[in-house]
């Protein structure tokens, strides 16, 4: 499955320095253009803390969403923007390109291999980590700019 590809693009979108940098800063490479991490919020809940705004006035439950990216390349470089700085930059797709389903599959298998790996920290709630293992929310927020995804 995970050789499948849309377009005949054969360019990647991340070079291995690209890569490396977003690997180092916690980001799981999903496919070869989309990312998963875990978002402050998914830890503060496991713990048994506060949720983010989503939680707050949607009641979304922080350590059921998962923060994901269909696309790590952004067409702006903006001065406030928070997210990774080293992305690839584009106005239009140009990149190999992995299909939905695929993207989708390997985000949630990454997110809970990673829900799992902070099973036992301290102060964790194992009800919050059982009800984890169920991702019943996607935020597309995680870097870059997820509506340059064509599909």
């Amino acid at each position: 499955v995970e050789d499948q590809v849309l377009t005949a693009f054969e360019e990647e979108m991340l070079t291995e320095a690209i890569r490396s940098d977003l690997e180092k800063d916690h980001y799981l490479i999903v496919g070869s253009h989309s990312a998963v991490k875990i978002c402050a919020w998914t830890r503060n809940q496991l713990r048994g803390r506060g949720g983010c705004y989503k939680h707050t006035f949607y009641g979304i439950a922080s350590h059921q969403c998962m923060e994901v990216t269909p696309s790590l390349a952004c067409a702006n470089k903006c001065t406030f923007c928070w997210r990774h700085h080293t992305n690839p930059v584009g106005k239009e797709w140009a990149w190999k390109q992995d299909p939905p389903e695929l993207i989708v599959d390997l985000a949630v298998k990454e997110h809970l291999k990673m829900i799992k790996s902070m099973e036992g920290i301290r102060d964790g709630r194992a009800d919050r980590f059982e009800e984890a293992k169920t991702v019943k929310h996607c935020a597309l927020s995680l870097v870059g700019e997820p509506i340059m995804y064509p599909n």
